[in-house]
């Protein structure tokens, strides 16, 4: 039933065209996270939920 409504619709492009769009900048957000962030920032990163407490911004002792 479906492939009958599909072989006879011109509209078909469209919803491939923006499956592509997606997967395409899907695939660029992985690799801006993966590639590019852990390569300049993973050290900092690691160490922003000790850098308050070397600073002496937060202390919890009452």
């Amino acid at each position: 039933m479906f492939q009958e409504f599909y072989n006879n619709s011109n509209l078909l492009a469209w919803p491939l065209l923006g499956l592509g769009i997606f997967v395409t900048s899907f695939l660029l957000v992985l690799y801006y996270v993966f590639a590019v962030l852990s390569k300049k920032d993973s050290n900092k990163m690691a160490a922003l939920p000790l850098e308050q407490e070397s600073k002496g911004g937060f202390n919890n002792d009452r």
